[in-house]
């Protein structure tokens, strides 16, 4: 065993851009001015063809989608908008930008995403839109939610953020509601290095978020720098000779003293607070330059879903009986993307430590859980099943890895 991992060592996490495309894309960002033009028109049309949806755009951030979506929908002011609290800080303050209040809905028992029970629960005549998050790759049960949504006449909004290209009775996650909300940022398996893109087949509701997208600022040239860097550090540090011999002691090292220094280096939220306007350090206009990337991986994804869906085979069957137990329930005629691995335990740090001594590396969730943070305590409701999915640990898997990685 000592012998297998001296050089083979596991990385939580790996990014899905290839080496050649980041470090040119680094010499593009540095001499290019970073502009909107006719690559990014193609990067919409070749995503909204994807999703077979009339209608994409491409915005700085998926809470930036959300916030946009919700601000050109017509809802009466104050509407309450349901959305599970685990998520991330502003995703929850996109409702308090457009005028509404957030309603947070409980998770599923194991499931990672909503508990259709509680959401029919939540429903009142305020309640005008129902945001479902999609978590891990984990695919939802859109008959249920659907149910219950055309039940009460909510619009349906879908975060396909962490679920890109899963499926549910062989249709994509996104297009099941009035629109899909994507995130293209750090990690995620279609990565622009930064931003969000949105789908949906109303082209009037689409032509006033494109007119409110038009009024965004230039981008950054150094924040798209510092992403490209992000990522360069992050594919160097998990190389398997580097991570094997420098980075997994460095992790290692860092835990005795309690420090979490790749979740300090990954996490781009701040501490959560409650805002009543969006900080204009999010609205920036998307780039061509970030288009291209798009164009060059899109179609490559499902390759690489592929053999993270037979890594996560693998890792199942391997399992003791009880860890099975602990791991998300998978329901049948889906196609659940795995992007992450989480397995409850109610002791992760010693979880944590069992698998460092293992030489696997592995990590916890980056999210918040918005219900038992203190800004949004006048909205906080009990959700006792996301309370137990927060503190999850997610095992590697990767579409890189290796069988024997896995075992």
């Amino acid at each position: 065993m000592y012998l297998k991992r001296f050089f083979n060592k596991i990385p939580r996490a790996k990014i899905y851009l290839e080496p050649f495309t980041l470090f040119i894309l680094f010499f593009k960002v540095i001499f290019k001015k970073p502009r909107k033009r006719s690559k990014t028109k193609e990067w919409e049309d070749t995503f909204k063809k994807y999703f077979d949806k009339k209608e994409a755009i491409a915005l700085p951030k998926a809470r930036i989608a959300f916030y946009f979506l919700l601000k050109n929908l017509d809802l009466p002011k104050n509407s309450e908008i349901i959305i599970t609290p685990l998520t991330i800080a502003d995703m929850v303050n996109a409702i308090v930008w457009a005028g509404h209040k957030p309603v947070f809905c409980d998770l599923g028992e194991q499931t990672y995403n909503i508990n259709y029970e509680d959401l029919e629960n939540k429903i009142t005549p305020k309640t005008k839109s129902v945001l479902v998050t999609h978590l891990n790759g984990f695919a939802t049960n859109m008959d249920k939610v659907l149910a219950v949504t055309q039940k009460h006449n909510l619009r349906l909004i879908e975060d396909v953020s962490q679920s890109f290209g899963t499926t549910f009775n062989s249709k994509l996650l996104g297009t099941f509601g009035t629109a899909g909300i994507f995130s293209t940022s750090f990690l995620k398996t279609c990565c622009t290095l930064s931003g969000g893109i949105l789908i949906l087949n109303n082209s009037a509701l689409a032509e006033k978020i494109r007119k409110d997208s038009e009024l965004l600022p230039p981008s950054s040239k150094k924040n798209l720098i510092k992403e490209v860097v992000k990522n360069i550090i992050l594919f160097k540090a998990t190389n398997k000779i580097i991570f094997s011999l420098f980075t997994f002691y460095v992790i290692k090292f860092s835990s005795v003293f309690k420090i979490n220094i790749i979740n300090k280096f990954i996490k781009s939220n701040p501490k959560p607070k409650l805002t009543n306007i969006p900080d204009k350090n999010l609205l920036y206009s998307y780039t061509d330059l970030q288009s291209e990337l798009g164009l060059k991986i899109i179609n490559k994804i499902k390759t690489s879903d592929e053999k993270r869906i037979e890594n996560a085979k693998t890792l199942i069957e391997n399992l003791s009986e009880n860890s099975k137990s602990h791991i998300p329930v998978l329901l049948k005629n889906l196609r659940n993307t795995f992007w992450r691995f989480p397995i409850e335990t109610d002791n992760p740090k010693d979880f944590q430590k069992f698998l460092l001594k293992n030489y696997v590396d592995s990590a916890s969730t980056n999210l918040i859980l918005a219900t038992n943070e203190p800004a949004f305590e006048k909205f906080s409701t009990p959700t006792p099943n996301a309370n137990k999915a927060h503190k999850a640990m997610f095992l590697p898997i990767h579409s890189s890895f290796k069988k024997k990685d896995m075992i």
